[in-house]
Order: structure tokens, then sequence, then C-alpha cells
């Protein structure tokens, strides 16, 4: 079995090219007889949902916007 761990999420512009690469590793998987186990970790309900219409385990993390300034939200 092969393991692979999916790593983005957020907006569109990071989860969309992601899901794009988890359907083409599962349809090479698939073509290959190559057992697959996918999982995405990433923050956002957009990737949940994107996940879950391929179905793709999500483990949901918090990752806040990190400040390059003086900031005491970081």
């Amino acid at each position: 079995m092969k393991r692979v761990m999916l790593i983005g999420g957020g907006t569109g512009g990071h989860v969309v090219p992601l899901m794009a690469v988890a359907e083409e590793l599962q349809e090479q998987a698939g073509l290959q007889d190559i057992e697959l186990e996918l999982k995405a970790i990433g923050s956002g309900d957009f990737l949940k949902k994107e996940c879950a219409e391929i179905g793709i385990n999500c483990i949901l993390i918090t990752a806040p916007k990190w400040r390059r300034y003086f900031s005491l939200a970081n």
C-alpha cells in the first residue's frame, strides 16, 4: 500500500490544484493496480468539502496568518 499526505488549504487557489493532483494519483493507482491511501491536511471548510467530493480523508488544522511585523496576534 502506498500512502500520500497532501498538504494545503485555505482558498481555492491552493485547494483546486491539490485536488487535481489527488485525482490524478487515484487514476494512476487504479491503472497500475496500486493500493493507494490519500489523506489531506490543511485549513478551511473548502478543503473539507472538496476532499469529501473525491473520497479523501481530511484532517483540519488551525493555520493562522503569520504576520511579518510586530503583532500580538502572532
